[in-house]
């Protein structure tokens, strides 16, 4: 070995760790019941000043922002926890990922529900056509006559997995994972 360190010491921190233990020369510097932690401590509190702090309104409007963007991350990660909890059994993990990030994409770029769900789904399912895919979503997306009221349902209670259903029934049930997240997203805003 090129330095006549052991071999058993695998990183420079193990070695500074090593070090800061067996030599208790120098003093903790946060052990305030140590007279020696004094000077360090004073040294710290000199260095410390209060003139680059804000004023305690301007603290007050930025912390409710900082909390307000929490909140919002936090409600769409529980929308994505939820939709990941709910449709994993039938999707593919990489599918519904990659269909809730597109979701999210186009939330706002579109007007109609119907576009948005199939603008979605294409990110998915490239091989179809938008006007196909519109006639699949129209249903899901207006309220219609002879529309299934609740399609959410019907596709959780057959159970099929992904792989196990056809092109037709894959296209709607991405549509109505879509719809689901957009109305997900929407309650969460």
């Amino acid at each position: 070995m090129p330095n006549s360190t052991p071999c058993y010491y695998k990183t420079q921190a193990e070695l500074d760790l090593l070090e800061a233990i067996a030599l208790p020369e120098l003093p903790y510097p946060w052990n305030q019941t140590l007279p020696e932690s004094e000077h360090y401590l004073d040294i710290q509190e000199k260095e410390f000043s209060l003139s680059d702090w804000l004023t305690e309104p301007e603290i007050s409007q930025r912390a409710k922002n900082l909390f307000s963007h929490f909140d919002q991350i936090w409600s769409r990660v529980s929308v994505e926890q939820s939709l990941l909890d709910k449709f994993a059994p039938l999707v593919p993990h990489d599918l519904l990922n990659a269909l809730v990030k597109s979701v999210k994409e186009v939330a706002s770029q579109y007007q109609s529900l119907a576009d948005r769900m199939v603008k979605s789904v294409l990110t998915i399912l490239p091989q179809w056509n938008e006007e196909d895919l519109q006639v699949l979503a129209r249903p899901l997306a207006y309220a219609m006559r002879e529309a299934d009221p609740n399609p959410l349902d019907t596709i959780l209670k057959c159970g099929k997995c992904w792989t196990e259903l056809s092109e037709i029934e894959q296209a709607r049930l991405s549509l109505v994972i879509a719809r689901y997240t957009l109305y997900q997203l929407s309650m969460s805003d």
